[in-house]
């Protein structure tokens, strides 16, 4: 099964670029800057995290090697190095450059150097990735609208979408609109990490801001109204089961709300969130579906099929893309 998973033409829409550096890439650059490999190996999350705030715990480690403009091309050309190994076709790795200023880059600077390790990546490696923009929560509206300010003087076709993630209290998207219009009126796609923790409300809200698809948002599995308001507005859901079972979303992969959705005709597509701190893989997060969800083969391809429908991918992208999950769709079931 697992090279069956492999060699199916796969989309990730929600994938952190920080969170997904491989282990041997964390452990080369922190060695150039005096980590040691102890130090680095409490990366990865074992078992389950207290809540969010506790999971995202391992990102203050990550981060100290993501701080040049070295480091962060190579890390980049890694990144997606490996997730082109997994059989992925279409990726788009968001991150937040105001992580990465501690140590006197720019905004630009930052995003220019992942879109250099992106651009050698795809040149080197059979897969296709665009970019996402993340403000955080966490950070002063000034921050957040100066990182605005200079994605808007960039002129990156590789910059597609934008979003908010970090820390996600209840209400945590009442207060972004200025922001969020802000990039909309730029043409820029937008997707909000919202019901990854349990609040409803977050997801209603996100998408009354314009939001196509939203980040997590297995919260809504328990609002019956919520999910159909989602459905109704053909919204995607970025689903990641490791990630949230590791920030205690939920409470087991078995009660992950796969069927649920399903059942409400809310779409959704799989993602790993972050590879590198919640140890998997695109190919093991779909396992995880076949396992403790009895999904198909057919059923996954769906899942693809509707990750390329929302994906922000130009036209000849998403023509492209359906034409090779076409290809493996029928080659798979002329063999059966």
């Amino acid at each position: 099964m697992t090279e069956l998973l492999r060699a199916m033409p796969k989309v990730e829409l929600h994938c952190h670029f920080d969170g997904s550096v491989p282990m041997d890439t964390v452990y080369e650059l922190g060695e150039e800057i005096g980590l040691t490999k102890d130090y680095l190996s409490q990366i990865p999350v074992t078992g389950q995290c207290e809540n969010l705030e506790d999971y995202l715990k391992s990102f203050d480690i990550i981060l100290q090697v993501l701080q040049t403009k070295d480091h962060l091309q190579r890390a980049a050309y890694a990144t997606i190095k490996r997730i082109a190994s997994e059989g992925v076709k279409y990726l788009e790795l968001r991150f937040a450059p105001l992580l990465h200023l501690e140590k006197g880059l720019t905004i630009s600077e930052v995003i220019d150097s992942v879109i250099e390790g992106l651009l050698q990546a795809t040149s080197d490696f059979d897969i296709q990735v665009n970019l996402i923009i993340s403000a955080m929560r966490n950070q002063t509206d000034e921050m957040n609208l100066s990182l605005v300010d200079a994605i808007q003087e960039l002129n990156s076709p590789e910059l597609v979408g934008f979003d908010f993630a970090g820390p996600e209290p209840d209400g945590a998207n009442d207060d972004i609109q200025h922001i969020t219009n802000k990039m909309k009126d730029k043409d820029f796609h937008l997707t909000l990490h919202s019901g990854e923790c349990g609040c409803a409300h977050n997801v209603v809200q996100a998408i009354k801001l314009g939001a196509t698809r939203i980040g997590h948002g297995i919260a809504i599995a328990d609002d019956p109204e919520v999910m159909k308001f989602v459905s109704e507005n053909n919204v995607l859901l970025e689903v990641c089961p490791t990630s949230n079972y590791q920030t205690s979303g939920i409470k087991t992969l078995a009660a992950f709300p796969a069927r649920t959705l399903m059942d409400a005709n809310v779409k959704f597509s799989v993602s790993c969130d972050n590879r590198t701190v919640s140890d998997t893989s695109l190919i093991n997060e779909y396992q995880i579906l076949i396992d403790y969800h009895k999904f198909t083969i057919d059923e996954l391809v769906q899942t693809n099929r509707d990750g390329i429908h929302a994906s922000f991918a130009n036209e000849a992208m998403k023509a492209n893309l359906t034409e090779q999950l076409n290809e493996f769709h029928n080659k798979l079931n002329e063999t059966h």
